[in-house]
């Protein structure tokens, strides 16, 4: 087997492996919404590790792409992603192309979900700040 089949292959176990972590993120991060509005914080900070470790391993990955897609003598973004699926058999091409598009709506979902909980942990992180901030008389007694 030459050099580029060998790329072309990992390169598409990876955009699998990908996906699969993508979907755990997601996963995850509805978990942490539900545990921010559980306020439990032991929970919360299990989940937020967990994504750490996954987003070390999704940006490795990220880096890895760029690498063999330059191998293959193609741009290491996007535009490169597109020149690597028209080189492709048509049959293969089309299922990487789908894999790809799940790929980058997993990846906008995750940044949705992402953004969502930063705005919920601002709020609670506000709303406790104000509390701490108040004697116990005022916060009794005002209207």
């Amino acid at each position: 087997m030459s050099s580029a089949t060998t790329q072309v292959l990992q390169l598409l176990r990876e955009l699998q492996q990908d996906r699969r972590d993508y979907q755990q993120v997601a996963d995850l991060l509805q978990q942490q919404y539900r545990a921010l509005l559980a306020a439990d914080s032991r929970l919360t900070l299990q989940i937020s590790d967990r994504l750490h470790e996954l987003y070390l391993v999704l940006t490795a990955s990220a880096r890895l792409r760029s690498q063999r897609l330059k191998t293959l003598h193609l741009a290491t973004n996007a535009q490169g992603m597109q020149q690597f699926m028209a080189l492709l058999p048509v049959s293969l091409r089309h299922q990487v192309s789908a894999l790809w598009q799940q790929l980058l709506q997993l990846a906008a979902q995750c940044q949705q979900q992402n953004s969502r909980n930063g705005v919920l942990l601002s709020l609670q992180l506000e709303t406790l700040s104000t509390l701490q901030l108040q004697t116990p008389q005022s916060f009794l007694y005002q209207p």
